[in-house]
């Protein structure tokens, strides 16, 4: 609305091309909220309106001269708003210098020097904030999707590991659902800082022994959840199984070895990822209750 008024203004005033930039800069933006609408890409709405922006804006600048510099600012900052850090760069970085090139060649020395040290802050000032604020948000996003203690992704993001592996064209995958055996016991004799140290070394185990498609989610306590896309029934088992001799012969408290019971189970097209876990739950209280220290499949 704003920018059809300001070019209906242009358009009375006899700016005619200053006029049509802002209508097709309007247009543009009607046009981008209807593609979101209807795809729901923010990503690349976000892209089309920034590119879009400063392209409009250096064409005022062109036009104007340094009178349509105050206009870049914001789309500066607002493109560093709606894009990411990398392709905002370059859309802005872009523009600051073509504006720059522009300023040189139309206005005097002064003046073009200090409104492209402006901008050049003004894109510094962006660039770091958004970097800055992009890799805050990626370590909440860390925090929030994993175990503090082992590294291990914690529940949150268990379900969506697996809904991939229950679609119908996803093929054959397995979960094996692992328990410390007498954990409790370990905690209640040699205390706690112990305890977190056994859950930490077995975490560290299962990646180093798994591949890096493979994903460890702790379940609880210690239960662990072990994902392996792309892993056939024997495939599985022969990782269950190296996973508890190497658990047996690596972990000890007090010189006594720490084991493992696991169940494992196949992933089946349509599955529920509750009937999933279910499967695998079921398959480790039968490692329990056959004695532990063992692996069966569902």
């Amino acid at each position: 609305m704003v920018l059809s008024g300001f070019g209906l203004l242009r358009f009375a005033a006899g700016q005619d091309a200053i006029g049509a930039i802002d209508l097709g800069w309007a247009l543009a933006f009607v046009a981008a909220l209807a593609w979101r609408r209807v795809r729901g890409d923010s990503t690349a709405v976000g892209m089309f309106m920034a590119a879009v922006s400063m392209a409009c804006s250096l064409a005022r600048i062109h036009l104007l001269g340094a009178s349509g510099i105050p206009w870049l600012f914001p789309i500066i900052l607002g493109t560093f708003a709606v894009t990411a850090p990398r392709p905002a760069s370059v859309i802005a970085g872009t523009g600051v210098a073509y504006a720059s090139i522009l300023l040189f060649a139309g206005a005097d020395r002064e003046t073009a020097a200090s409104a492209s040290i402006s901008l050049v802050l003004t894109f510094m000032v962006a660039r770091v904030t958004t970097t800055h604020v992009e890799s805050l948000r990626l370590r909440l996003e860390g925090l929030a999707s994993r175990d503090p203690l082992t590294g291990a992704g914690n529940r949150r993001g268990l379900d969506e590991a697996l809904l991939p592996l229950l679609a119908a064209d996803a093929g054959e995958s397995a979960v094996a659902l692992m328990d410390l055996d007498h954990f409790k016991v370990v905690n209640d004799r040699h205390g706690h800082a112990t305890g977190d140290r056994v859950l930490v070394e077995f975490a560290a185990l299962v990646r180093r022994l798994t591949r890096p498609q493979d994903r460890l989610f702790r379940y609880g306590g210690e239960e662990f959840v072990l994902v392996m896309p792309a892993t056939s029934e024997q495939e599985a088992r022969d990782v269950a199984e190296r996973l508890g001799r190497a658990v047996r012969e690596t972990i000890r408290v007090r010189h006594s070895p720490v084991t493992v019971s696991i169940g494992v189970a196949l992933a089946r097209s349509g599955e529920a990822v509750a009937t999933l876990l279910g499967r695998a739950d079921e398959a480790l209280y039968a490692a329990k209750s056959g004695g532990r220290d063992r692996v069966v499949m569902a």
